[in-house]
């Protein structure tokens, strides 16, 4: 889902600046200093935005051609929807955020009165008109899954279990089982949303700066935690093959081609640490809005490129959640398309996604409009129409979230040139509103299916797996896997091996992996099969659970063999496959791998594939190659793996640093293998992503005149040797800790959770959000720096890692959690993390700094910074 708009500057960041002036000329959170903020809204023709009945909204709604949209609930029976989700009853849940924004100011935001309700249509004619308060009381609930038994809830920063004990959609059990996203209200719009259950029987999450997918414990409300990767912004969504999709306020499409999980075995075998490439893949590239009515309500109109020159929304600035498109109601054609809400544009684009499995791009398809030349799939002239989330139904149509209210954006970011329109022109009232609607096609009229045949009993779901539509293959896989019973497996084998259509057999694999009860012989029958969708679900089910000790050769025989039809995709997963079988037959499973690269090594998704389940093991990778007969005169592709293998050697244990030397030592001078490999390990030490190792002063391949000598390595030898020389002494080991820095660093360690959102878990920073702190200079140089920056923010551009970032830290000088003790806990803990040997930080010196600076109100500039002695 999408609240919130930060605009193209704030999008990922939080802003600095709090300023108490009058009330009429507040400035806001949002502003950067010394910006201007013309009124140039002033300019175009800016109709009024009364707030409509639902059936003058209706009204406002032009759609693509062969559609209609329709009213299926609205105040008072649902109010401020942010989510939704079915049960299998057809029963529609949402999520209520109602004290989101009351007013412009944000005032009385954290009053316990968001809701779930469940809404039932009891009459059959296609609208809810019955409405149960299922769990009150909660402070800004953003998303919900249904589960075994009941329901997740998020109300961070709980993940809530939550029951109906006796049939009165009322909640009675309420269980704390996983913490979940950020409380801090000033945090409201970046943490945790998103309850997605996959295809893989995971439950994922966008925005978790903890990088976590999770699933629920049988018998016991408690979970299961795996690491992931760091997903989007704001919602997340699959395809029928299970791939992810995600998204920030100002890119559509973001997702993963591959499954995430497996390639960050190897967390150090990507394009960069932590985030490897076929994941996290930008989908689409144009960011164009084509909207229907002027959007200068927006938080950064005023900047050059959001405004066409008529008024309306030029680029992305909320985009929310996404919906894969799975149904069975539409025309074939939007099949697979995603459909992505930009609620400051009123509108819900649609975007056709093509691709070999492997590599995936998208392209909006636009329609086209008498009066406004061309527009995206679903526009309204209200701009209060607020489509936040939008999912498929039982039905196979769409339904649309539309919060309908003046006030997207939250408190926090606020320019104040959108507080001056809001006020101006009425946008802060009336709150308490709320639509749901849906998304009809023309031509077939949609129909309602029978759940209770389609989920009746266990055989029903297994029928149900191979249905058209994909929330009733979903609800069917979740049902059998809640369930628990073997005794199905008989007929999911057959389904897997035999069923009617191959996105059923697909499912039934997943959910015999669910149940615990996938066996080889089911797998190895299934890699037979004539359908590629049904090989890849295999051989992802065979790298998540391989198989036991004992059945690991057949299966390492079948997976050596390239099929006459394999395709890239297939290709792929079969090494990702390979790469998960460890103990005393990785080494087959290796060997394997390598024969496969000989062929196919100039596929950059294959090597990375191979790499992912290498981690550790690289210098042995190495050291068979280079004996390897068939890799003595490499290809292109081939020489890329030796360079890739060195850089991801180094990267994940830099004492290998001198073993890669060694072997770049053993060539002849010039040879292209040796030039990879130092490559390599030079790509891997600019990175300073890692403390190198203690070393001897000097390595022998430096030493060695007639290679220094040679043009091709004269420069790459200096550069080693550059980045090597401050090592030539040995390193003063930082002294002990006093029990006063232990204390403090302890404190420290906690409040680390405020700063993982952007700077990561292991301080290796986050796509999109922040860069890397590990040695940094601004936390490990000057300790005033470092306070400075803590207590008043910073604000670019400044490069880090050859990296621009041009954005705002945000300020934490009034934030009650920062006092000068857990400054100066957070600034000792993190100066000794990571291989860092930094000295502590007192409370004194924390305490002289902020009242040094007491009267600063703007965030530090880099020149700023390295003027301060």
């Amino acid at each position: 889902m999408q609240l919130l708009s930060s605009g193209t500057w704030t999008t990922l960041w939080m802003t600095v600046l709090m300023l108490t002036v009058s009330s009429v000329s507040i400035a806001q959170n949002g502003d950067h200093p010394g910006e201007p903020q013309p009124d140039n809204w002033q300019q175009f023709d800016v109709p009024d935005s009364p707030p409509l009945s639902p059936e003058d909204e209706l009204a406002s709604f032009r759609i693509a051609p062969g559609f209609r949209i329709e009213l299926v609930a609205a105040e008072p029976l649902v109010v401020d929807p942010v989510a939704i989700a079915w049960d299998e009853k057809g029963r529609l849940w949402a999520v209520e955020m109602r004290s989101f924004m009351p007013n412009v100011d944000g005032i009385g935001e954290t009053e316990p009165i968001g809701t779930i309700s469940v809404l039932e249509d009891s009459d059959g004619d296609g609208r809810y008109d019955k409405a149960s308060r299922f769990l009150e009381g909660l402070v800004n609930p953003r998303a919900i899954a249904i589960v075994d038994g009941g329901v997740l809830v998020a109300e961070p920063p709980h993940l809530w279990y939550c029951r109906d004990t006796d049939g009165d959609l009322a909640c009675d059990e309420k269980v704390d089982v996983l913490r979940y996203g950020d409380p801090n209200p000033d945090n409201l719009e970046h943490t945790e949303n998103g309850l997605l259950l996959a295809i893989d029987n995971w439950l994922y999450s966008a925005k978790s700066s903890r990088r976590i997918r999770f699933r629920l414990d049988d018998d016991t409300p408690s979970v299961t935690v795996e690491r992931t990767l760091f997903r989007g912004q704001w919602g997340i969504a699959q395809d029928d093959q299970g791939r992810l999709f995600y998204n920030t306020n100002s890119n559509y499409l973001i997702g993963d081609p591959l499954p995430a999980n497996l390639l960050s075995r190897n967390p150090h075998s990507g394009r960069a640490v932590g985030q490897p490439a076929g994941a996290g893949v930008r989908i689409v590239g144009d960011e164009s809005v084509h909207s229907i009515r002027t959007n200068t309500g927006i938080n950064r109109g005023y900047a050059k490129g959001m405004l066409r020159s008529d008024g309306h929304l030029a680029r992305t600035t909320s985009v929310s959640a996404l919906e894969i498109y799975r149904g069975d109601a539409y025309e074939d054609s939007y099949r697979g398309g995603a459909f992505v809400p930009e609620p400051a544009g009123n509108l819900i684009a649609f975007f056709d996604i093509s691709g070999d499995g492997v590599e995936i791009g998208g392209k909006q398809r636009l329609f086209d409009d008498p009066e406004f030349g061309s527009r995206a799939f679903l526009c309204s002239s209200d701009e209060r129409f607020r489509p936040v989330d939008c999912a498929v139904g039982p039905d196979g149509c769409l339904y649309v979230v539309d919060f309908y209210r003046g006030i997207l954006q939250h408190r926090q970011f606020v320019t104040s040139y959108l507080r001056k329109q809001i006020i101006e022109r009425g946008l802060d009232e009336p709150v308490g509103l709320g639509r749901i609607w849906r998304v009809v096609p023309e031509k077939k009229a949609p129909t309602t299916p029978d759940l209770d045949a389609s989920f009746f009993d266990a055989p029903a779901q297994v029928r149900s797996l191979s249905h058209d539509n994909g929330w009733i293959r979903d609800t069917a896989q979740r049902l059998l896997v809640s369930a628990g019973d073997g005794a199905i497996g008989e007929l999911l084998v057959l389904t897997a091996l035999e069923g009617p259509t191959s996105i059923g057999r697909i499912h039934a694999l997943w959910t015999l992996q669910g149940l615990g009860i996938l066996d080889t012989a089911t797998v190895m029958k299934a890699l037979t099969s004539r359908d590629s969708g049904v090989r890849v679900a295999a051989l992802r089910c065979l790298a998540e659970s391989p198989p036991p000790e004992e059945e690991l050769l057949e299966v390492i025989a079948a997976l050596s063999l390239s099929p006459a039809d394999e395709t890239r995709e297939s290709r792929v997963h079969r090494l990702l496959a390979l790469g998960s079988i460890e103990g005393a037959l990785a080494r087959e499973a290796t060997m394997a791998m390598v024969w496969t690269l000989v062929k196919h090594a100039q596929d950059g998704h294959s090597r990375l594939a191979a790499l992912s389940g290498w981690g550790g093991r690289q210098v042995e990778v190495l050291a068979h190659l280079l004996g390897d007969e068939g890799w003595k005169e490499p290809s292109q592709g081939q020489l890329r793996l030796f360079r890739e293998l060195a850089r991801s050697a180094v990267r994940s244990a830099p004492g290998q640093l001198a073993a890669v030397l060694k072997f770049a030592g053993l060539h002849e001078g010039g040879n292209s293998i040796q030039i990879s490999l130092i490559d390599g390990v030079i790509e891997a030490m600019r990175e300073k992503r890692f403390r190198l190792p203690e070393l001897p002063p000097r390595l022998r391949i430096l030493e060695r005149e007639e290679l220094r000598s040679l043009p091709a390595l004269t420069g790459r030898l200096a550069e080693i040797d550059q980045r090597l020389s401050w090592q030539a002494a040995p390193r003063v080991a930082p002294r002990e800790w006093t029990a006063q820095e232990k204390f403090l660093a302890e404190k420290g360690r906690e409040l680390y959770n405020n700063c993982m959102l952007c700077h990561g878990p292991d301080g290796g920073g986050q796509p999109w959000l922040g860069p890397a702190l590990i040695d940094s200079p601004w936390l490990l140089g000057n300790d005033q720096i470092a306070i400075r920056i803590l207590l008043d923010g910073m604000t670019g551009p400044v490069e880090v890692d050859g990296v621009k970032w041009d954005a705002t830290m945000p300020t934490q000088r009034e934030n009650s959690d920062f006092s000068d003790e857990n400054v100066a806990g957070l600034l000792t803990w993190l100066r000794r993390q990571w291989g860092h040997g930094g000295d502590p930080i007192t409370t004194e010196g924390v305490a002289r700094v902020r009242e040094n600076t007491s009267d600063r109100i703007m965030p530090w500039t880099v020149k700023e910074l390295r003027e301060v002695e």
